[in-house]
């Protein structure tokens, strides 16, 4: 079903995401200054130029996922050189190739339950408080477990900013207590299920899967980042499950497609997203996961958020519209600001 595009749904696919996969290929992988005369003759957009955050409409590219990238690839990677010294270092002591499903598997989930080393507008992000870079020197899982209890000891921090999605812990457990019981088992039974599948998985199915093991114990859904776990697994071992799946949106993407597509009436929330993401895909490329990721960036895009805190706007014309596609300016000045900005510590 062909689904009605809104006046946004022209600024992501006509001027967003073209610009921000030029600032990709030329800029984060590429070696052009992000403020150069090639990048102003084909950006021209002070915002996507001046604020790091808008730079990518490539999943394995975004900074969430840089410890992933590391981990998988190594020193074998196009962006390997522009790693932070420090994380450099540690990647030539990586011992990933003796890791077994079980040790990527435990990665992702960490990696994703302590915040993924977000912090947006820093130069180190993606590596924030992150102890799961540090688990690419360890052989097995029993050495990681250790050292998140060792850390835990001597209150080493190992979760990232505000606004990360920590997993809602069994109660009587803190977080780590929580990630090395619950969140093990979890991982192990996971692992097994996989190995033992006769199927490729979608990205959906195991979202599921992971879900009804926290119901089963009283625990509440941690949809988003079992989600991201899934797309992160389907991302390195697309034999195991399909890349080219959909997957659960978060809040962010979801915002971003409401902005962009008017839902039919009777049409569930989950086919709709589905329906988006796919109109996305076919006329764009990449796939799901890709566009997920993008659009929670595109809606900052269009609420102009500027962590660097000079208050830059983008250059396209385009704003957040209300239900009628009235651009609101004056909301998002006088309202939204405030809640915006609690995003910059």
């Amino acid at each position: 079903m062909q689904l009605e595009h809104r006046p946004n749904y022209d600024c992501y696919v006509d001027y967003y995401w073209p610009r921000s996969k030029w600032v990709e290929e030329n800029c984060l992988i590429g070696d052009l200054s992000y403020t150069g005369p090639e990048a102003d003759e084909h950006v021209n957009d002070t915002l996507m130029q001046q604020v790091p955050a808008y730079n990518c409409v490539s999943r394995k590219y975004e900074g969430f996922n840089n410890v992933n990238q590391d981990l998988n690839y190594g020193v074998n990677q196009q962006v390997f050189n522009k790693r932070p010294a420090e994380v450099q270092e540690r990647i030539h002591r990586y011992v990933t190739d003796e890791w077994t499903l079980l040790e990527h598997v435990w990665s992702y989930y960490v990696h994703r339950a302590t915040g993924s080393g977000f912090y947006a507008g820093k130069p180190f992000h993606g590596y924030y408080h992150s102890i799961v870079s540090h688990f690419g020197t360890l052989k097995r899982v029993d050495e990681m477990i250790d050292l998140m209890r060792r850390w835990k000891g001597v209150s080493k921090p190992m979760f990232s900013t505000i606004g990360n999605q920590n997993p809602r812990p069994i109660k009587g457990l803190n977080l780590v207590q929580h990630i090395t019981t619950f969140g093990y088992e979890l991982c192990k039974d996971l692992t097994k299920y996989l190995e033992e599948g006769k199927e490729l998985y979608s990205m959906k199915h195991i979202t599921d899967w992971c879900n009804q093991r926290n119901l089963d114990i009283g625990v509440p859904r941690w949809n988003f980042c079992y989600a991201q776990m899934a797309a992160d697994i389907a991302c390195y071992f697309p034999d195991i499950i399909d890349p080219n799946t959909s997957l659960y949106c978060g809040n962010n993407a979801v915002q971003a497609i409401e902005q962009m597509f008017r839902k039919p009436k009777g049409m569930s929330k989950y086919d709709f997203h589905d329906a988006a993401l796919q109109d996305l895909t076919e006329r764009l490329g990449t796939n799901a996961a890709a566009h997920e990721d993008t659009l929670c960036i595109y809606i900052r895009f269009l609420k102009n958020v500027d962590r660097s805190g000079r208050n830059l706007k983008n250059d396209s014309g385009y704003f957040i519209m209300d239900k009628n596609d009235q651009p609101l300016v004056e909301v998002i000045e006088k309202k939204e600001l405030t809640a915006l900005e609690l995003l910059v510590a």
